[in-house]
């Protein structure tokens, strides 16, 4: 077996017996469809596609996504901190960077599932209760593109636990959560990583990063940035994840 996929495989494993996998893959979901149902019960409008997506857009793309981008690298680094396991798996004969790299690897599988969970709770509720006609391509896209343009936040926040701590992760991630929706409709929403993914999914959730829809004919709803804010995300990821495997590759574990 590939040495990387080993260390990817043994990460996984490491999640076999505890909630995080249960809590971050299946909660949001949970909590999102809930929050949507709750929304609409206390609204006067109807339940309809529209209205859901922009629910979902809200609560998945705005809030969730980018917390959790620092809460799971922050449990991951966490778990090892805890156990001082760092130093028992240097010892090994497994490069350094293939140990962060798979770290992050499996952060990452993780909050493609809970994406994938989102979107599949999204569809649920929709053909349940949604009159109107099923639109099937946007409620799967709306909850996955964020999921592709997440890997620098994911890239960021391993970094900063590991350089600084676990909270330190999640306080950026909440400064990078509010900033995300402030700037993502702006002229410089390009230097705010926590912007991309909204920014992209704005266009399809046809919904403001406040909440609100989108006006007819705004120029948000666009979808041309679409494609060239997840090349940005990845390319970025890419590079951020490489210097965190060279920063922990040259680190001294005590």
């Amino acid at each position: 077996m590939n040495p990387l996929l080993k260390a990817a495989r043994s990460e996984v494993l490491k999640y076999r017996r505890t909630l995080v996998r249960r809590i971050l893959v299946v909660g949001p979901a949970l909590v999102g469809v809930l929050y949507a149902l709750a929304q609409i019960s206390l609204g006067t409008r109807p339940l309809s596609w529209p209205l859901l997506l922009a629910v979902v857009f809200t609560w998945w793309t705005t809030v969730w996504v980018p917390l959790e981008s620092a809460l799971l690298p922050a449990l991951a680094s966490r778990m090892e901190r805890g156990a001082g396991s760092w130093i028992a798996l240097r010892s090994r004969p497994v490069q350094p960077w293939m140990m962060y790299a798979s770290k992050l690897a499996v952060v990452e599988l993780w909050n493609l599932l809970a994406a994938v969970v989102m979107a599949a709770s999204t569809l649920t509720v929709g053909l349940l209760l949604a009159p109107d006609p099923v639109p099937v391509s946007r409620a799967v896209m709306v909850p996955l593109l964020p999921c592709a343009c997440s890997l620098p936040l994911m890239s960021i926040g391993l970094l900063v636990s590991e350089m600084a701590g676990m909270w330190s992760s999640v306080v950026l991630g909440v400064l990078g959560m509010i900033a995300g929706v402030l700037m993502a409709e702006g002229s410089r929403w390009i230097y705010i990583p926590w912007a991309w993914p909204i920014r992209a999914d704005i266009p399809v959730a046809e919904t403001h990063a406040n909440g609100l829809p989108l006006k007819p004919g705004s120029a948000l709803s666009d979808p041309g940035l679409i494609i060239p804010v997840i090349a940005v995300s990845i390319t970025v990821g890419l590079m951020l994840a490489g210097f965190g495997c060279a920063w922990f590759s040259r680190r001294e574990v005590k």
